[in-house]
């Protein structure tokens, strides 16, 4: 963006350095292509990192929050059901409205 145009629009020139878009999409890219292709080395490089009690704490705070997710679900289910079957009750016994 030029100057004047940045000064019309009220914006402040960007202090970042620009990058080659074409040498970060290739990067990225060669990235995946290595975690699919090999995923063994990377959860042998994870695990290897982290000891065995915080992997057991990482577990159950995951199971916890599993566990959380699937209740709030159940929970908002049940509730759309019982909506659903309250307006299936109603439905027809009022009057329409002229």
């Amino acid at each position: 963006m030029s100057d004047r145009h940045r000064i019309h629009n009220e914006r402040e020139k960007c202090v970042l350095d620009s990058v080659n878009a074409d040498e970060i999409d290739n990067l990225i890219y060669s990235r995946i292509i290595s975690i699919i292709t090999n995923p063994v080395q990377y959860t042998k490089e994870w695990f290897k990192d982290a000891d065995l009690e915080e992997l057991k704490t990482r577990f159950a705070s995951l199971r916890r929050i599993d566990l959380d997710k699937t209740m709030q679900l159940h929970n908002g289910y049940d509730q759309l059901l019982k909506i659903s079957n309250d307006e299936a009750q109603n439905y027809g016994r009022e009057a329409p409205k002229n």
